[in-house]
């Protein structure tokens, strides 16, 4: 909610750095987990009864390390000029299925 409200109202302005930070160490805890599960159940991990959550896991933990990618990438070319037609909004708009995340918590939790 802090970093949506900060976004609508700055939508140019850079994330605060422990927004950054929190970013990086869910980004870094559901990667592991995704990469464990994918360890663990194998080629089960796509044919499972959970594998359409499994791949929900699996398309926003891509979606994200894209971003950083990319993020990274035209922070580095800020010097030498904004990147010609790129444009992170389709990343951003996906970051908004993490809501479906913790849906599926709220709903194993129970």
């Amino acid at each position: 909610a802090v970093e949506t409200d900060n976004v609508a109202r700055n939508p140019d302005a850079e994330a605060p750095g422990w927004v950054r930070g929190l970013e990086v160490a869910f980004l870094c805890y559901f990667s592991l987990e995704v990469a464990a599960k994918g360890f663990v159940y194998q080629r089960r991990f796509f044919t499972m009864r959970s594998r359409c959550w499994n791949l929900l896991d699996l398309m926003l933990v891509v979606a994200q390390v894209t971003e950083e990618i990319f993020s990274a990438a035209s922070r580095g070319a800020e010097g030498q000029g904004s990147m010609p037609g790129f444009s992170l909004r389709l990343l951003k708009m996906l970051r908004g299925a993490r809501v479906l995340r913790m849906l599926r918590l709220t709903t194993f939790a129970n």
